[in-house]
Protein backbone atom coordinates (compact mmCIF):
# COMPACT_ATOMS: atom_id res chain seq x y z
CA UNK A 1 0.00 0.00 0.00
CA UNK A 2 0.98 3.59 -0.59
CA UNK A 3 1.18 5.61 2.61
CA UNK A 4 0.49 9.33 2.45
CA UNK A 5 0.19 11.80 5.31
CA UNK A 6 -2.64 14.24 5.83
CA UNK A 7 -2.20 17.27 8.06
CA UNK A 8 -5.02 17.57 10.58
CA UNK A 9 -5.72 18.96 14.03
CA UNK A 10 -6.18 16.73 17.03
CA UNK A 11 -9.87 16.45 17.92
CA UNK A 12 -8.96 15.79 21.55
CA UNK A 13 -7.34 19.17 22.10
CA UNK A 14 -9.04 22.25 20.73
CA UNK A 15 -6.37 24.57 22.10
CA UNK A 16 -3.38 22.89 20.47
CA UNK A 17 -2.17 24.50 17.27
CA UNK A 18 0.40 21.82 16.45
CA UNK A 19 -0.46 19.97 13.24
CA UNK A 20 -0.53 16.20 13.46
CA UNK A 21 -0.01 13.63 10.74
CA UNK A 22 -1.61 10.29 10.29
CA UNK A 23 -0.87 7.79 7.51
CA UNK A 24 -3.64 7.18 5.00
CA UNK A 25 -3.37 3.71 3.51
CA UNK A 26 -4.51 3.46 -0.07
CA UNK A 27 -5.29 0.18 -1.83
CA UNK A 28 -2.49 -1.60 -3.66
CA UNK A 29 -4.20 -0.95 -6.99
CA UNK A 30 -3.59 2.79 -6.54
CA UNK A 31 0.09 2.64 -5.58
CA UNK A 32 2.62 4.92 -7.29
CA UNK A 33 -0.15 7.41 -8.11
CA UNK A 34 -0.55 10.70 -6.26
CA UNK A 35 -4.13 10.81 -4.99
CA UNK A 36 -4.41 12.90 -1.85
CA UNK A 37 -3.25 16.48 -1.29
CA UNK A 38 -2.61 17.83 2.21
CA UNK A 39 -4.56 20.93 3.17
CA UNK A 40 -3.81 23.34 6.04
CA UNK A 41 -6.43 23.69 8.78
CA UNK A 42 -7.77 27.00 7.50
CA UNK A 43 -8.35 25.45 4.08
CA UNK A 44 -10.27 22.55 5.53
CA UNK A 45 -12.49 24.96 7.45
CA UNK A 46 -13.22 26.85 4.22
CA UNK A 47 -13.92 23.57 2.43
CA UNK A 48 -16.29 22.42 5.20
CA UNK A 49 -18.13 25.75 4.98
CA UNK A 50 -18.64 25.29 1.24
CA UNK A 51 -19.90 21.76 1.70
CA UNK A 52 -22.31 22.77 4.47
CA UNK A 53 -23.69 25.51 2.24
CA UNK A 54 -24.20 22.95 -0.51
CA UNK A 55 -25.88 20.59 1.95
CA UNK A 56 -28.40 23.28 2.94
CA UNK A 57 -29.20 24.25 -0.65
CA UNK A 58 -32.27 22.01 -0.75
CA UNK A 59 -33.54 18.83 -2.32
CA UNK A 60 -33.27 20.20 -5.86
CA UNK A 61 -29.56 20.78 -5.41
CA UNK A 62 -29.11 17.28 -3.98
CA UNK A 63 -30.93 15.78 -6.96
CA UNK A 64 -28.70 17.67 -9.37
CA UNK A 65 -25.63 16.60 -7.38
CA UNK A 66 -26.74 12.98 -7.59
CA UNK A 67 -27.20 13.15 -11.35
CA UNK A 68 -23.85 14.87 -11.89
CA UNK A 69 -21.99 12.44 -9.64
CA UNK A 70 -23.14 9.33 -11.40
CA UNK A 71 -24.87 7.73 -8.42
CA UNK A 72 -28.11 5.76 -8.51
CA UNK A 73 -29.49 5.14 -5.04
CA UNK A 74 -32.82 3.60 -6.02
CA UNK A 75 -33.35 0.64 -3.71
CA UNK A 76 -34.47 -2.66 -5.14
CA UNK A 77 -36.73 -5.03 -3.25
CA UNK A 78 -34.98 -8.04 -1.80
CA UNK A 79 -37.45 -10.35 -3.46
CA UNK A 80 -36.97 -9.00 -6.96
CA UNK A 81 -35.88 -11.45 -9.60
CA UNK A 82 -32.29 -11.48 -10.75
CA UNK A 83 -30.40 -8.93 -8.73
CA UNK A 84 -31.52 -10.08 -5.30
CA UNK A 85 -29.66 -13.42 -5.41
CA UNK A 86 -26.68 -12.64 -7.62
CA UNK A 87 -24.36 -11.85 -4.72
CA UNK A 88 -24.90 -15.14 -2.85
CA UNK A 89 -21.71 -17.20 -3.29
CA UNK A 90 -23.31 -20.23 -1.62
CA UNK A 91 -25.69 -20.87 -4.51
CA UNK A 92 -24.62 -23.07 -7.44
CA UNK A 93 -23.04 -21.19 -10.29
CA UNK A 94 -22.51 -18.05 -8.25
CA UNK A 95 -18.92 -16.94 -7.77
CA UNK A 96 -17.77 -14.18 -5.43
CA UNK A 97 -14.28 -12.87 -6.14
CA UNK A 98 -12.63 -11.61 -2.98
CA UNK A 99 -10.48 -8.49 -3.41
CA UNK A 100 -6.76 -8.73 -2.62
CA UNK A 101 -7.31 -6.42 0.38
CA UNK A 102 -9.92 -5.83 3.07
CA UNK A 103 -12.25 -3.02 2.01
CA UNK A 104 -13.58 -2.66 5.55
CA UNK A 105 -10.06 -2.37 6.91
CA UNK A 106 -9.25 0.26 4.28
CA UNK A 107 -12.38 2.23 5.14
CA UNK A 108 -11.36 2.36 8.79
CA UNK A 109 -8.13 4.14 7.78
CA UNK A 110 -9.91 7.14 6.24
CA UNK A 111 -9.47 10.34 8.32
CA UNK A 112 -12.38 12.57 9.28
CA UNK A 113 -11.42 15.13 6.63
CA UNK A 114 -12.24 12.59 3.92
CA UNK A 115 -15.82 12.08 5.12
CA UNK A 116 -16.94 15.70 5.42
CA UNK A 117 -19.12 17.39 2.86
CA UNK A 118 -22.63 17.29 1.45
CA UNK A 119 -24.54 14.05 1.96
CA UNK A 120 -26.68 12.59 -0.81
CA UNK A 121 -28.41 9.87 1.23
CA UNK A 122 -27.79 7.64 4.22
CA UNK A 123 -25.80 4.48 3.65
CA UNK A 124 -28.32 1.69 3.00
CA UNK A 125 -25.95 -1.26 2.51
CA UNK A 126 -23.56 -3.16 4.76
CA UNK A 127 -20.77 -4.06 2.34
CA UNK A 128 -19.57 -3.51 -1.22
CA UNK A 129 -17.55 -5.95 -3.29
CA UNK A 130 -16.77 -6.94 -6.89
CA UNK A 131 -17.68 -10.18 -8.63
CA UNK A 132 -17.69 -11.66 -12.11
CA UNK A 133 -20.81 -10.90 -14.12
CA UNK A 134 -23.20 -13.83 -14.46
CA UNK A 135 -22.92 -13.75 -18.25
CA UNK A 136 -19.14 -14.07 -17.98
CA UNK A 137 -18.60 -10.74 -19.72
CA UNK A 138 -16.88 -8.30 -17.35
CA UNK A 139 -17.34 -7.58 -13.66
CA UNK A 140 -19.99 -5.91 -11.54
CA UNK A 141 -20.05 -4.17 -8.16
CA UNK A 142 -22.39 -5.50 -5.49
CA UNK A 143 -23.98 -3.55 -2.64
CA UNK A 144 -24.93 -6.47 -0.40
CA UNK A 145 -27.07 -8.62 -2.74
CA UNK A 146 -27.88 -5.83 -5.22
CA UNK A 147 -26.00 -5.02 -8.41
CA UNK A 148 -24.89 -1.39 -8.49
CA UNK A 149 -26.73 0.64 -11.13
CA UNK A 150 -25.89 3.78 -13.07
CA UNK A 151 -28.21 6.83 -13.05
CA UNK A 152 -29.74 5.44 -16.27
CA UNK A 153 -30.45 2.19 -14.34
CA UNK A 154 -27.91 0.15 -16.27
CA UNK A 155 -25.89 -2.48 -14.43
CA UNK A 156 -22.50 -0.98 -13.68
CA UNK A 157 -20.40 -3.54 -15.55
CA UNK A 158 -16.68 -2.92 -16.21
CA UNK A 159 -14.11 -4.88 -18.23
CA UNK A 160 -11.45 -4.98 -15.47
CA UNK A 161 -11.64 -6.71 -12.09
CA UNK A 162 -9.20 -4.17 -10.66
CA UNK A 163 -11.48 -1.31 -11.68
CA UNK A 164 -14.48 -3.10 -10.15
CA UNK A 165 -12.55 -3.50 -6.88
CA UNK A 166 -11.65 0.20 -6.89
CA UNK A 167 -15.27 1.29 -7.40
CA UNK A 168 -16.34 -1.10 -4.64
CA UNK A 169 -13.69 0.51 -2.40
CA UNK A 170 -15.22 3.95 -3.06
CA UNK A 171 -18.58 2.67 -1.84
CA UNK A 172 -17.03 0.86 1.11
CA UNK A 173 -15.34 4.12 2.15
CA UNK A 174 -18.71 5.81 2.68
CA UNK A 175 -19.59 6.56 6.30
CA UNK A 176 -22.71 5.20 7.96
CA UNK A 177 -24.26 8.66 8.28
CA UNK A 178 -24.32 9.29 4.55
CA UNK A 179 -23.02 8.83 1.00
CA UNK A 180 -20.82 11.62 -0.33
CA UNK A 181 -20.63 11.50 -4.16
CA UNK A 182 -17.61 13.84 -4.37
CA UNK A 183 -15.48 11.05 -2.87
CA UNK A 184 -16.29 8.67 -5.76
CA UNK A 185 -14.58 9.96 -8.93
CA UNK A 186 -14.16 6.48 -10.45
CA UNK A 187 -17.87 5.77 -10.00
CA UNK A 188 -18.73 9.08 -11.67
CA UNK A 189 -16.43 8.45 -14.64
CA UNK A 190 -17.68 4.88 -15.13
CA UNK A 191 -21.34 5.98 -15.04
CA UNK A 192 -20.61 8.68 -17.62
CA UNK A 193 -19.00 6.11 -19.91
CA UNK A 194 -21.88 3.64 -19.68
CA UNK A 195 -24.74 6.15 -19.86
CA UNK A 196 -23.56 8.99 -22.07
CA UNK A 197 -20.61 8.09 -24.30
CA UNK A 198 -22.37 5.50 -26.51
CA UNK A 199 -25.16 8.02 -27.20
CA UNK A 200 -23.00 11.14 -27.56
CA UNK A 201 -19.74 9.76 -28.94
CA UNK A 202 -19.73 11.80 -32.16
CA UNK A 203 -20.65 14.99 -30.31
CA UNK A 204 -17.88 14.43 -27.75
CA UNK A 205 -15.31 14.09 -30.52
CA UNK A 206 -16.65 17.19 -32.28
CA UNK A 207 -16.50 19.18 -29.02
CA UNK A 208 -12.90 18.10 -28.36
CA UNK A 209 -11.83 19.13 -31.86
CA UNK A 210 -13.54 22.52 -31.46
CA UNK A 211 -11.86 22.91 -28.09
CA UNK A 212 -8.49 22.07 -29.67
CA UNK A 213 -8.49 25.36 -31.63
CA UNK A 214 -8.26 27.26 -28.32
CA UNK A 215 -5.94 24.83 -26.56
CA UNK A 216 -4.44 26.25 -23.36
CA UNK A 217 -0.81 25.46 -24.20
CA UNK A 218 -1.12 27.19 -27.59
CA UNK A 219 -2.15 30.60 -26.17
CA UNK A 220 0.99 32.54 -25.27
CA UNK A 221 2.18 35.82 -23.77
CA UNK A 222 3.61 37.94 -26.59
CA UNK A 223 5.95 40.16 -24.58
CA UNK A 224 9.12 38.74 -23.13
CA UNK A 225 8.28 38.23 -19.45
CA UNK A 226 8.84 35.63 -16.77
CA UNK A 227 5.53 34.10 -17.83
CA UNK A 228 6.46 33.83 -21.51
CA UNK A 229 9.79 32.24 -20.60
CA UNK A 230 8.10 29.62 -18.43
CA UNK A 231 5.50 28.97 -21.12
CA UNK A 232 8.28 28.29 -23.58
CA UNK A 233 10.12 26.12 -21.06
CA UNK A 234 7.13 23.98 -20.02
CA UNK A 235 4.79 24.06 -23.00
CA UNK A 236 7.11 23.92 -26.03
CA UNK A 237 8.33 20.37 -25.18
CA UNK A 238 4.72 19.24 -25.30
CA UNK A 239 4.27 20.72 -28.77
CA UNK A 240 7.52 19.02 -29.80
CA UNK A 241 6.08 15.75 -28.51
CA UNK A 242 2.85 16.26 -30.48
CA UNK A 243 4.85 16.87 -33.65
CA UNK A 244 6.89 13.72 -33.05
CA UNK A 245 3.90 11.61 -32.02
CA UNK A 246 1.35 12.78 -34.62
CA UNK A 247 3.49 14.20 -37.43
CA UNK A 248 2.26 17.79 -37.21
CA UNK A 249 2.79 20.69 -34.81
CA UNK A 250 -0.03 22.79 -33.30
CA UNK A 251 -0.01 26.49 -34.06
CA UNK A 252 0.85 29.01 -31.33
CA UNK A 253 -1.25 32.16 -30.98
CA UNK A 254 -0.36 35.41 -29.21
CA UNK A 255 -3.89 36.80 -29.17
CA UNK A 256 -7.03 35.95 -27.22
CA UNK A 257 -8.69 35.73 -30.65
CA UNK A 258 -6.85 32.52 -31.45
CA UNK A 259 -6.38 31.29 -34.99
CA UNK A 260 -7.70 27.89 -36.01
CA UNK A 261 -5.27 25.01 -35.95
CA UNK A 262 -3.93 23.73 -39.30
CA UNK A 263 -6.28 21.28 -40.99
CA UNK A 264 -3.70 18.49 -41.11
CA UNK A 265 -3.20 18.40 -37.31
CA UNK A 266 -6.98 18.61 -36.79
CA UNK A 267 -7.49 15.58 -39.05
CA UNK A 268 -4.81 13.63 -37.17
CA UNK A 269 -6.44 14.47 -33.85
CA UNK A 270 -9.82 13.43 -35.21
CA UNK A 271 -8.48 10.02 -36.27
CA UNK A 272 -6.81 9.59 -32.87
CA UNK A 273 -10.06 10.28 -31.03
CA UNK A 274 -12.10 8.05 -33.33
CA UNK A 275 -9.67 5.17 -32.78
CA UNK A 276 -10.19 5.33 -29.00
CA UNK A 277 -12.88 3.11 -27.48
CA UNK A 278 -15.64 4.55 -25.31
CA UNK A 279 -13.66 4.07 -22.09
CA UNK A 280 -10.55 5.78 -23.43
CA UNK A 281 -12.53 8.60 -25.06
CA UNK A 282 -14.27 9.40 -21.78
CA UNK A 283 -10.92 9.60 -19.98
CA UNK A 284 -9.51 11.92 -22.65
CA UNK A 285 -12.61 14.10 -22.41
CA UNK A 286 -12.36 14.25 -18.61
CA UNK A 287 -8.66 15.16 -18.77
CA UNK A 288 -9.30 17.83 -21.41
CA UNK A 289 -11.97 19.47 -19.28
CA UNK A 290 -9.68 19.54 -16.23
CA UNK A 291 -6.61 20.70 -18.16
CA UNK A 292 -8.37 23.01 -20.65
CA UNK A 293 -6.10 21.33 -23.16
CA UNK A 294 -6.43 18.38 -25.52
CA UNK A 295 -2.64 18.35 -25.84
CA UNK A 296 -2.18 17.85 -22.09
CA UNK A 297 -4.97 15.26 -22.03
CA UNK A 298 -3.30 13.17 -24.74
CA UNK A 299 0.09 13.59 -23.06
CA UNK A 300 -1.31 12.12 -19.82
CA UNK A 301 -3.25 9.47 -21.74
CA UNK A 302 -0.14 8.27 -23.58
CA UNK A 303 2.20 8.52 -20.60
CA UNK A 304 4.14 11.62 -21.66
CA UNK A 305 3.14 13.45 -18.45
CA UNK A 306 2.60 12.09 -14.96
CA UNK A 307 0.14 13.64 -12.51
CA UNK A 308 2.53 16.13 -10.90
CA UNK A 309 3.96 17.22 -14.27
CA UNK A 310 0.48 17.70 -15.69
CA UNK A 311 -0.64 19.80 -12.70
CA UNK A 312 2.47 21.99 -13.04
CA UNK A 313 1.80 22.56 -16.75
CA UNK A 314 -1.90 23.30 -16.21
CA UNK A 315 -1.40 25.68 -13.28
CA UNK A 316 1.56 27.62 -14.68
CA UNK A 317 -0.19 31.00 -14.94
CA UNK A 318 -2.03 30.72 -11.62
CA UNK A 319 1.14 29.66 -9.83
CA UNK A 320 2.91 32.76 -11.11
CA UNK A 321 0.08 34.91 -9.76
CA UNK A 322 0.32 33.13 -6.40
CA UNK A 323 4.07 33.77 -6.30
CA UNK A 324 3.43 37.46 -6.88
CA UNK A 325 0.28 38.07 -4.82
CA UNK A 326 0.22 35.19 -2.37
CA UNK A 327 -1.92 32.11 -1.82
CA UNK A 328 -5.51 32.45 -0.62
CA UNK A 329 -6.17 29.69 1.90
CA UNK A 330 -9.51 28.04 1.34
CA UNK A 331 -9.37 29.00 -2.34
CA UNK A 332 -6.17 28.34 -4.25
CA UNK A 333 -5.14 25.30 -2.21
CA UNK A 334 -8.54 23.66 -2.61
CA UNK A 335 -8.42 24.33 -6.36
CA UNK A 336 -5.01 22.63 -6.49
CA UNK A 337 -6.27 19.62 -4.54
CA UNK A 338 -9.36 19.38 -6.75
CA UNK A 339 -7.23 19.46 -9.92
CA UNK A 340 -4.92 16.76 -8.55
CA UNK A 341 -7.89 14.53 -7.78
CA UNK A 342 -9.34 14.98 -11.29
CA UNK A 343 -6.05 14.22 -13.03
CA UNK A 344 -5.21 11.40 -10.62
CA UNK A 345 -8.65 9.81 -10.97
CA UNK A 346 -8.27 9.66 -14.75
CA UNK A 347 -4.72 8.32 -14.46
CA UNK A 348 -5.76 5.66 -11.93
CA UNK A 349 -8.75 4.76 -14.12
CA UNK A 350 -6.48 4.12 -17.12
CA UNK A 351 -4.16 1.88 -15.09
CA UNK A 352 -7.02 -0.11 -13.62
CA UNK A 353 -8.68 -0.42 -17.00
CA UNK A 354 -5.58 -2.03 -18.53
CA UNK A 355 -4.63 -4.20 -15.52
Amino acid sequence: SLSLSLSWRSSSSSTSSTPMTRPLLLPKICRNVVWVASLPPASRRGFAARQNAAKNSGEAGDALHAQDSGVNLEKQTEGSAGDATMGDPSKPGKMKLNPPFSLSEMASQVPASAVSGSILAKRFYKSAYAKAADDGDGYVVMLDHRILKTPAKKSLKVPSLSLAHAIAAEWEYQAQDGIRPFTMPLMKLTSTILDRVPLERNQIIADLLTFFHTDHVCCREQEVTALSELQEQLWDPLLDWVEQEFGSRPRISYSIFMEDQPQNIVEVMEQTLKSADDWQLAVIHSLSAAAKSLVVALAVFRGRLNVEEAVKVIRLEEDIQIDEWGLVEGGHDIDIADLKIKISAASVFLRLLSS
